[in-house]
């Protein structure tokens, strides 16, 4: 691998020890101080219809822009805005304050972020050989997923001994090691200088949809993303919170050995893959979901199992952490594939956009799990969201395998 691309690798590693920290710390802590699973969703929720919002327009916005100054600049300004959000803390109690503190601080990470992940995800094609790309995703993903297994850990352990404004500290640290690295990434990118205005803008972005709307296999994917990431959405981020910090109130390492046996089922299955060539790309996506919705289905019984009394909580602990790891191996095989799939079907002037739109077109259902999630929790019982995500997943299963330029791949 050349210089470039270890760069690369090392600010994600520090960037996604930070992300992991950030996500996994401050949803417990709005969960203690509002002990509310809907008050989290909305919070959660609020990012993801931001994003919404912003990533089309960052992704138009950064074709005209050198990739890598994108990421350090934005690396360094998501830095400052955790700094000062610590500081809010250290001189502020109030719930009111910390919460408008917590939302000012989202809002102008998340527009970071819009900007940060299609430079990053545009970058990799650009310094990397074709046929390198299959160990460069593999190898992406074996080192994200490590660090998320060091972080979640991190971060169950700190959210254990000290405030959630000293974790915000070392938070920010992390992002700006970050972009410390991705500084020093020498890449001479040919920049097409011409009239920026907001109807260059739109006219772009236009072109970005259109493009996208001629890419048959490109808008299947997109619309499996979109079934998916709705029950993913509302399971992971919001369910498996609520079930392990309000309804069998464990301390957070049990939440954290959850995520960590998924990271493990992901570097294992990683490993693998680069090692050897991925066939049949497109069949590996409704396959995974296939094994998904089993996974889910299996939460569900295990839950009622445990609610009916047939259970202890370590087994039902267990059965998690099990599917946890199992969907960690048949996550790999479905996000490598679609990376695979996107950098061979995506022409370079096109990248940038078409990263952030498929962004935009993954998550733009999430708001919306979350919000109904979060209501679920707090005004019906949690099995009802196992279910929900069983029965939803399975019905991605048969869409997605109706999909024929999908199938193709």
């Amino acid at each position: 691998m050349n210089r470039n691309f270890r760069l690369s690798l090392a600010g994600n590693i520090a960037s996604t020890l930070a992300g992991v920290l950030y996500n996994f710390c401050t949803s417990l802590f709005i969960l203690d101080i509002t002990q509310s699973a809907l008050a989290m969703s909305c919070f959660l929720g609020y990012s993801c219809i931001l994003g919404l919002v912003v990533q089309p327009f960052a992704g138009v916005w950064i074709e005209n822009k050198e990739k890598v100054k994108v990421m350090y600049i934005t690396d360094g300004i998501f830095a400052m805005t955790d700094f000062l959000l610590a500081a809010l803390l250290f001189f502020s109690s109030s719930g009111g304050i910390v919460m408008l503190g917590l939302y000012v601080n989202v809002t102008v990470n998340t527009i970071m972020s819009a900007l940060f992940e299609p430079a990053s995800a545009a970058l990799t094609p650009m310094i990397m050989e074709s046929e390198k790309l299959t160990k460069a995703y593999s190898w992406f993903s074996i080192v994200n997923n490590l660090s998320n297994i060091f972080a979640t850990a991190f971060a169950a352990v700190l959210f254990s001994v000290i405030p959630y404004k000293w974790i915000l500290v070392i938070n920010g640290s992390l992002i700006g090691i970050s972009a410390i690295f991705e500084y020093f990434i020498d890449f001479k990118e040919e920049i097409k200088h011409g009239n920026e205005n907001a109807d260059t803008y739109m006219r772009d972005l236009k072109a970005g949809f259109a493009y996208l709307k001629g890419k048959n296999i490109l808008l299947q994917i997109s619309a499996c993303a979109i079934i998916i990431n709705f029950f993913m959405s509302g399971v992971f981020s919001i369910s498996f919170p609520y079930l392990y910090n309000s309804v069998l109130v464990l301390p957070a390492i049990y939440l954290a050995s959850v995520q960590i046996a998924m990271s493990v089922g992901s570097i294992i299955m990683a490993s693998c893959l680069t090692k050897v060539e991925i066939k049949q790309k497109g069949k590996k996506i409704p396959q995974g979901f296939c094994v998904i919705a089993g996974i889910f289905f299996a939460v569900f019984v295990s839950y009622m199992l445990y609610a009916g009394g047939a259970i202890k909580i370590e087994a039902l602990h267990g059965i998690i952490f099990t599917g946890a790891f199992i969907f960690g191996i048949v996550a790999v095989t479905i996000q490598i594939p679609i990376n695979i799939i996107y950098a061979c079907n995506v022409e370079k002037e096109y990248m940038g956009r078409i990263m952030a739109i498929r962004k935009m077109l993954s998550t733009i259902t999430a708001p919306c799990a979350m919000m109904l999630f979060g209501f679920i929790l707090d005004y019906s019982d949690i099995k009802w969201a196992f279910a929900i995500a069983g029965i939803g997943t399975f019905f991605s299963v048969l869409f997605a395998y109706r999909q024929r330029e999908l199938m193709m791949q």
